[in-house]
């Protein structure tokens, strides 16, 4: 086998397992398979032991507590998931080295995989070029009174002493809230996570 890249492949689905059997074919790859379920996830663990690169198919929602499970030093991770930039740059901080969309074709699955193997980081076109497209966005969409906000909700004050910090109203910081929210595209579940991430 020489220095072929031994990957492992993980899905709850078992039609995409199969999928993926059948289409990846790469020269320089080993590929293993593995079903996920709810009672082996432990099982798992031990699978990792001695692979290159972990590749997890989530593609309706990112558990995020899951994943964390798996980032480790020893394997890159890459993940195939929802179309969604919010959750590509959190796992991107959280050090995923890969992320392709679940809508993306099976060739460009393979592409990202095969490139992961040789470089530190991959993504398929679409990513990437999303990536690019809002690279910055922050910067450029929010004000400077949104980014003070961000920045002291990540440090842990509440609606009324922001409002004090800011000098304005605690009715007028929800509006503020909902304002980031709307401009970044963030869910109220994840914008706390979103601020902790991103506190300027």
């Amino acid at each position: 086998m020489g220095n072929r890249t031994k990957t492992l492949c993980v899905s709850m689905n078992e039609t995409y397992l199969e999928g993926l059997k059948n289409s990846l074919k790469p020269e320089n790859l080993e590929l293993t398979f593995f079903l996920l379920k709810e009672d082996n996830s432990d099982e798992l663990t031990k699978h990792t032991s001695s692979i290159n690169i972990l590749v997890l198919h989530m593609p309706e929602t990112i558990d995020h507590v899951f994943i964390q499970r798996f980032t480790k030093d020893q394997y890159k991770l890459m993940i195939i998931g929802p179309k969604s930039l919010n959750n590509v740059t959190l796992l991107i901080k959280n050090k995923i080295d890969g992320y392709v969309y679940s809508e993306d074709s099976m060739k460009h699955i393979m592409k990202t995989i095969t490139l992961l193997a040789v470089q530190e980081k991959s993504f398929s076109n679409a990513v990437a070029q999303d990536l690019l497209n809002h690279s910055g966005l922050q910067d450029k969409l929010l004000t400077a009174t949104e980014k003070k906000l961000i920045s002291l909700i990540a440090r842990g004050y509440d609606t009324n002493s922001i409002a004090e910090q800011v000098g304005c109203t605690a009715n007028t910081i929800g509006v503020h809230k909902h304002n980031i929210k709307l401009k970044l595209n963030i869910k109220t579940k994840d914008f706390l996570q979103y601020c902790m991430k991103n506190s300027l």
